[in-house]
């Protein structure tokens, strides 16, 4: 399957030529961490792409391995709740009754996610400005 056969949005397709990723194979190959890690790679269009995969019944690859699988609705919404929302483990453990560990396994294991994506960087510093300024 080719990209072009996604609905994707055009900044989603132009984040991934960017990168240099022109199948669907080239980005099973990828972690969502080292995607997230370049600066012209956004977090709303790899979800984008994600969420598309996932209406053709492919994801990325199980992490070590190399399989595509189809994943379950709640580790597709622990993929948003961290990426799009910036929730942190616990606050996603909370929500979907699982341990700030598991969340932790499923994101890397499934995802490839290692790292803190932008969205809970902007919140965190969100939320010490406005304990300064409540203080």
């Amino acid at each position: 399957m080719r990209l072009t056969e996604l609905d994707i949005s055009a900044a989603a397709y132009a984040c991934l030529q960017a990168v240099g990723i022109t199948s669907i194979e080239q980005f099973g190959q990828y972690p969502c961490d080292e995607l997230l890690s370049r600066p012209d790679f956004g977090a709303l269009e790899l979800y984008e792409i994600i969420q598309q995969l996932n209406k053709h019944d492919l994801t990325l690859p199980t992490f070590p391995g190399g399989r595509m699988w189809l994943p379950s609705a709640p580790r597709h919404e622990l993929v948003r709740l961290r990426m799009i929302d910036g929730l942190t483990f616990d606050q996603i453990g909370q929500r979907v009754g699982l341990s700030k560990e598991r969340v932790r396994q499923v994101l890397r294991a499934h995802y490839g996610l290692r790292i803190q994506p932008p969205a809970v960087g902007a919140r965190r510093r969100r939320e010490t400005i406005e304990q300064i300024w409540t203080s």
